[in-house]
């Protein structure tokens, strides 16, 4: 029992946003403890529900944020609970093979099991066993040619070669990220010294959601949108140059276009009081314009967008001209909160203030500033695939514009941002990050933070100089389907054995 409680703690507690420095021994020989002890059972069905239980708990730990009910409702332990459960399910299926398949085939379905989440049972980015070797950058810079699912399939063999009786080949496992890392370290950092740099300007405006919109019982903490845009002007730091502003996802309530905002009042917080003359009504729209010709920089905004029968979840880029606007609408929205799976459900998710839903963009997108980058909105920057469209297209920067403010007080915001460091390196591309409650952060294109907000609380301006120094990565080149296409390959050559181990 003290090996499995070891092991646990190794795992449950061996992540970034946890105990950093447990997240090598995670990495290398966490799992293969458990895996060590629990093999040694005769009964193959308290091997499974051993595992089943174990890494239950483990992701009860990981994933505990969710536990933060106050702006979620009870129902969200149920979603905890269900999900914690499914993981585990599939953790104890693993087990089942560990001592009966070659360990690189156990390798393989384990990676098979974490794409499988993302793209066909129910779209869940969190906790992929790889994060272990992201906690820091010396690490994780094997994700520039295998991505996060290449991080867990080394995870898990290195794991796994703990258990044979000679430790050479573990050694070597334990050993390459580190020393990959450090040789991708040295021959990048210096270039990026000498390249050109953006000032950034990344706005946290410490509003949770109940000061945003208003909810049932707590329309007091309710913030009016003028108010929240003076607030947010406020924030700016006097005779501050900025090439790049940005502002997290739904930064003010109503759509972008819609002219609800009194023009003398607006235009007169902004300074563009003779613009505003001729209207009667001016939009949010007109505040990130106003914004831009004060700055003479680009702006980025998380805004709702409608149109027609169509709501959008949307980033709006608005040129230094303050004329030229584009948009992005977030193509992996959050069930329940941003999307219903089924319609009967609409009147138990309005108890919880969610009235209204978005439709899912179609294509991710490329802005054209001082630098090209590409938008991610919250959750969809767990996702490699999609933040590297955007970098296959031509962006040069990543931004991501997120609101983690629905789960206050809880680690959800640096499991977040974890995963973005991933993305950075993944892509060989710098990040800016704007979150509404943080993390706002800064990070270069090895994964090394700039700066950054933790505080969610805190509401200010981060200003970041930020290296424009990316380069081209082979996971960039070919994404997550060589290794899935290798792993699905290494499955089909040991189907003969796998369904004898089911017996």
């Amino acid at each position: 029992m003290i090996f499995l409680l070891i092991s646990f703690g190794i795992v449950a507690f061996g992540q970034p946003a946890w105990i950093p420095g447990l997240s090598p021994l995670a990495a290398c020989i966490g799992y293969a403890i458990f895996w060590k002890k629990v093999t040694t059972f005769s009964s193959r069905k308290l091997q499974f529900w051993s595992g089943v239980t174990w890494f239950f708990c483990v992701q009860l730990i990981q994933l505990s944020w969710m536990t933060a009910i106050e702006y979620q409702g009870f129902y969200i332990l149920v979603v905890y609970a269900a999900l914690c459960f499914g993981l585990g399910l599939q953790f104890g299926l693993l087990t089942l093979f560990v001592n009966r398949l070659p360990h690189v085939a156990v390798a393989a379905l384990w990676v098979c099991f974490e794409w499988a989440r993302l793209y066909v049972f129910c779209g869940f980015s969190w906790n992929p066993m790889g994060l272990s070797l992201a906690a820091w950058p010396i690490s994780m810079q094997l994700a520039s040619v295998v991505g996060v699912l290449g991080l867990s399939f080394w995870v898990a063999l290195t794991n796994l070669a703990w258990l044979r009786p000679r430790k050479t080949v573990w050694i070597a496992f334990a050993l390459f990220p580190y020393l990959f890392g450090a040789v991708h370290l040295l021959y990048h950092a210096p270039k990026m010294e000498v390249a050109p740099r953006l000032a950034v300007g990344l706005v946290q405006t410490a509003l949770f959601p109940s000061q945003k919109i208003p909810l049932k019982g707590r329309e007091h903490e309710f913030i009016a949108p003028d108010k929240q845009w003076a607030r947010i002007l406020n924030l700016f730091p006097p005779q501050q140059k900025f090439d790049l502003i940005v502002f997290p996802e739904h930064v003010v309530p109503f759509p972008a276009d819609l002219a609800v905002y009194p023009a003398n009042k607006i235009g007169s917080l902004f300074g563009e009081t003779q613009l505003a003359e001729s209207k009667e009504k001016i939009s949010n729209i007109f505040c990130l314009q106003a914004l831009a010709r004060r700055f003479s920089a680009d702006v980025v905004a998380g805004l709702d967008a409608s149109e027609k029968k169509d709501h959008f979840s949307a980033a709006y880029h608005v040129a230094a001209n303050g004329h030229s606007i584009s948009r992005y609408e977030k193509q992996i929205l959050l069930p329940l909160a941003e999307y219903l799976p089924f319609s009967f459900l609409k009147r138990w998710t309005k108890s919880y203030g969610i009235t209204e839903f978005f439709t899912p963009g179609k294509e991710s997108k490329v802005f054209y500033g001082k630098i090209p980058f590409s938008v991610s909105i919250c959750y969809e920057e767990t996702f490699s695939e999609l933040v590297r469209q955007g970098r296959k297209k031509g962006a040069e920067l990543l931004v991501n514009l997120t609101n983690d403010g629905w789960y206050p007080a809880s680690l959800l915001p640096k499991q977040h941002f974890d995963h973005g460091r991933i993305r950075a390196v993944e892509n060989g591309a710098p990040l800016v990050r704007a979150c509404n409650t943080g993390i706002t952060a800064a990070i270069d294109s090895l994964g090394r933070v700039l700066g950054q907000i933790e505080q969610e609380r805190q509401a200010t301006v981060l200003v970041a100089s930020v290296p424009t120094y990316h380069f081209s990565t082979l996971f960039t080149f070919w994404g997550n389907w060589v290794l899935v296409a290798f792993c699905i390959g290494i499955l089909g050559y040991n189907f003969k054995n796998i369904l004898p181990c089911l017996k």
